[in-house]
């Protein structure tokens, strides 16, 4: 199906709205931070349920079985939510956790904004490595080998770890990185807020590409499927949706 670029439908949900993860099965999540909740519904925008986590959630991410991991930012906390839609626990990661990525074998890696470190959790659900990045990481991604990326906005550079945990590349990009998306290929995209661009970074780890988008850039995420597959979006806040061509 190609997408028309219409807005279809609004969906009213909790107070100050902010991250938003789409499960498997079309289901989604979207953090209140204002009121400290997640809205769960089902792929037709129907409300399932609404969840109480922790102070102030933000970023959020779903695994392959069902589960959801919400980065309670003032709490210093994950918010564990099974598939019943019920809080089953709350891991102490570092201080203001900012991003929040799960990888395809079930390990969580959140970024936290102020330790300028990386928390992994396993799928058990407990702390098995901090590891230090850049400044004020931010936007986390994980690619299919099991490398995961993380934007330091702090630091205008991405962390590239690999999958044993050990930092194999720092590479420069635009300032104030935001976040980060990487494609089935293995490229991956990192907003600048700081130059209003796109840095494009091939699996070598090398930049060949900075495309401007002459506003802050915010989000990204790459499209899996369909036929828009691999087309790149990024949110600004401009209040535009840039579309980059794959």
């Amino acid at each position: 199906m190609t997408p028309t670029g219409t807005v279809v439908t609004g969906i009213t949900v909790g107070n100050s709205p902010n991250g938003v993860a789409v499960s498997g099965n079309g289901d989604i999540y979207v953090t209140n931070s204002g009121d400290n909740t997640v809205t769960w519904l089902d792929s037709t925008g129907t409300l399932i349920n609404t969840i109480t986590v922790g102070n102030s959630p933000g970023a959020v991410a779903v695994s392959s079985t069902g589960f959801v991991y919400v980065a309670n930012n003032i709490d210093g906390t994950v918010s564990v939510i099974n598939p019943a839609g019920n809080v089953v626990n709350t891991i102490t990661v570092g201080d203001s956790p900012s991003g929040v990525a799960v990888s395809s074998t079930g390990f969580v890696y959140v970024t936290n904004f102020n330790s300028g470190t990386e928390s992994v959790i396993n799928a058990a659900g407990s702390v098995v490595d901090t590891i230090t990045v850049g400044a004020n990481p931010q936007g986390v991604a994980v690619d299919s080998a099991g490398n995961i990326y993380v934007a330091n906005s702090g630091a205008g550079t991405v962390s590239v770890i690999n999958s044993a945990g050990n930092i194999v590349k720092t590479i420069d990009v635009g300032p104030n990185p935001q976040a980060v998306a990487v494609n089935s290929a293995g490229y991956a995209y990192v907003t600048n807020g700081g130059t209003g661009t796109v840095s494009v970074i091939n699996p070598a780890g090398v930049v060949i590409n900075n495309i401007d988008i002459s506003a802050f850039a915010y989000g990204v995420a790459i499209s899996p499927t369909g036929a828009n597959a691999g087309d790149v979006y990024i949110t600004t806040l401009g209040g535009v949706v840039s579309v980059i061509s794959a």
